[in-house]
């Protein structure tokens, strides 16, 4: 998908008009932003996002242009199997429909903020009625580092949206499908809870509740912020937030909107400049 598909939030504004929340604070987003928010707290590469208050009181969560993209070897043949996977794994289990579909998703952050999702939908369960996540990977362990924070990651994607649960094509070394793995939500938190796991408390022992800790710690710090700062008009004003050391919340204020950020509240009519 293109940038501007996966970071156009235009249904959740026209949500927003069509049906106003009563808080005084709504934080609009595609889901992977908030995703990767919560996920910074369990690895060492740092997380910068850009927030833009718009209309007093309303919270552009959109991607920082800044950011150093991820260094992938596209040449590396067995990466592209890996990558190639998960598309084909999702071809095989859903309907053949190549257009990405998307929910919008509210929630309450608590009494004075609230939340507003645009998230890309693997698939839906037609026989439960309820969202599934598809992923694809190696032999599940989840005494290894690396599986665990895969896990980890897929339940915060999965528990951001309600009813939804997982399906995991667990393939060979060859990149042959071998199995099919279900997890419900709560599954998936009892095997990564589970107190036989090794110790690891660099990465807070890749905790579900410390995630949900750490989701409400960034929000309140992040919203706190903005609004302090913000001249609180209707005129939108944009603030780069770093989230370094897994725990320092920086916040700067930027010059002007980013591009991406301005170009769709303009669509809205969301700007006055």
């Amino acid at each position: 998908m293109t940038a501007e598909l996966l970071e156009d939030i235009s249904p959740c504004i026209q949500y927003c008009n069509e049906a106003p929340s009563e808080k005084s604070k709504i934080i609009i987003s595609p889901r992977h932003h908030i995703v990767d928010l919560i996920m910074s707290f369990f690895h060492d590469d740092g997380f910068s996002i850009v927030c833009t208050h718009f209309d007093n009181g309303k919270l552009l969560f959109s991607f920082d242009s800044s950011r150093k993209p991820s260094r992938v070897n596209k040449n590396d043949v067995m990466l592209k199997k890996i990558m190639y996977s998960g598309i084909a794994l999702e071809r095989e289990l859903t309907h053949k429909n190549s257009l990405p579909y998307f929910s919008i998703v509210e929630a309450s952050v608590d009494s004075d903020t609230g939340i507003l999702l645009r998230c890309e939908m693997d698939a839906i369960n037609e026989l439960k009625d309820t969202y599934t996540e598809l992923k694809c990977f190696g032999k599940l362990n989840f005494n290894n580092i690396h599986h665990r924070r895969k896990m980890l990651k897929t339940w915060v994607q999965i528990s951001l949206i309600p009813q939804s649960d997982l399906i995991v094509g667990l393939r060979d070394q060859g990149g042959i499908l071998r199995d099919l793995l279900h997890f419900s939500r709560k599954d998936l938190y009892a095997d990564l809870s589970n107190p036989s796991l090794p110790r690891n408390r660099r990465y807070g022992n890749f905790n579900p509740n410390i995630a949900v800790a750490w989701f409400h710690h960034c929000i309140d710090a992040i919203v706190s912020s903005i609004m302090k700062n913000s001249k609180n008009s209707r005129e939108p004003e944009s603030f780069k937030v770093d989230i370094e050391n897994r725990g320092t919340i920086k916040l700067v204020k930027l010059d002007k909107v980013p591009q991406l950020a301005e170009s769709m509240l303009r669509k809205h009519k969301c700007t006055h400049s």
